[in-house]
């Protein structure tokens, strides 16, 4: 997000979304993923890691794409 935000342009959005939301993002939290599993930290907790995964997966695309839409045209879309 910080990346999006503070280090890019309007014409650098689809080198933005391949390389972060289709290769990096994807990749770390699947690296991230086997090593909590592997080493078994948060015990029994660890579970909740899948859902923060994937609630951080589902908003990246909102808080980059659709929050810069909504400051654009001054309105507020909720999330799909």
């Amino acid at each position: 997000m910080i990346v999006y935000w503070f280090f890019t342009s309007g014409s650098d959005a689809m080198g933005y979304s391949l390389m972060f939301l289709w290769i990096i993002l994807p990749v770390t939290t699947l690296v991230v993923s086997l090593i909590i599993g592997k080493n078994d930290y948060w015990g029994r907790g660890k579970w909740a890691s899948a859902l923060l995964f994937g609630l951080m997966y589902m908003l990246a695309e909102y808080d980059t794409f659709k929050v810069s839409n909504n400051l654009a045209f001054d309105k507020l879309n909720a999330p799909e």
